[in-house]
């Protein structure tokens, strides 16, 4: 009896050692997410000081911000108040850029000179989902712009390429609404999709929590799930129970 006693608190002790295990690779790639948000929003700081912005000199300021670009998969987006893209260093300096399709969101964020973390958006001339951290800048000579950091799904696949989660481990970042940034395995069939309406659900309804779940194949997960400060963006971390 007392062996048998003796096994079962082992046993659990590191049942909850290995959920605390996830709890805690789920929170390390939340703040590699909100690092990531950190530098974007510093980045756009000081490009909103340039002095070639100031000066109209649009080439100098496009090699300002193709030098300050986050790196592969990301790119940035200077707008007019009316939603015009002027820069854009996903693209050579010079070439014709299409309007934004939500110039209300220009004029929100100029109205209210913030800061915005989106969710996922589709851009038709991209041809794929991206997210984007955006603000409103005034120039030193007085013009007024947002500018935006743009990222692809696939740029937040480091958040969980480089860590010590374990290779049998699913990862997921949802943006407010569910649908998902990035996943680790299948991206491709995830991506821009949203989560069903139990899972936002429990998404929403506390900072942290538990999701138990089965993959396609039947392998049912024990899912930790916390939120990035910075964007609210969600991040789950699956482990096979």
């Amino acid at each position: 009896v007392c062996c048998t006693i003796a096994l079962n608190m082992l046993r659990h002790a590191e049942r909850d050692s290995a959920i605390q295990r996830i709890h805690e690779s789920a929170r390390l790639t939340a703040l590699v997410v909100d690092a990531d948000i950190d530098r974007a929003k510093a980045v756009l700081q000081v490009l909103a000081n340039s002095q070639a912005l100031a000066d109209g000199d649009r080439k100098r300021f496009y090699e300002e911000a193709k030098q300050a670009n986050a790196g592969p998969g990301a790119w940035i987006i200077l707008y007019d108040s009316n939603g015009q893209q002027l820069i854009n260093t996903r693209h050579p300096f010079g070439r014709p850029l299409p309007k934004r399709p939500d110039p209300e969101q220009v004029t929100k964020l100029l109205a209210s000179g913030g800061m915005h973390v989106s969710g996922m958006r589709w851009g038709a001339d991209l041809k794929n989902n991206f997210v984007m951290v955006e603000r409103a800048i005034q120039s030193p000579s007085g013009e007024r712009y947002v500018i935006g950091q743009a990222f692809s799904p696939q740029f937040f696949a480091h958040s969980f390429a480089n860590t010590a989660v374990p290779a049998t481990w699913l990862v997921g970042i949802f943006d407010v609404n569910g649908v998902y940034i990035a996943r680790r395995y299948e991206a491709d069939k995830f991506v821009g999709k949203k989560v069903p309406p139990y899972v936002l659900a429990a998404f929403k309804s506390a900072p942290n929590g538990n999701l138990p779940s089965t993959t396609a194949d039947g392998t049912r997960l024990y899912n930790v799930f916390t939120h990035s400060a910075q964007s609210g963006w969600t991040i789950a971390i699956g482990a096979p129970v």
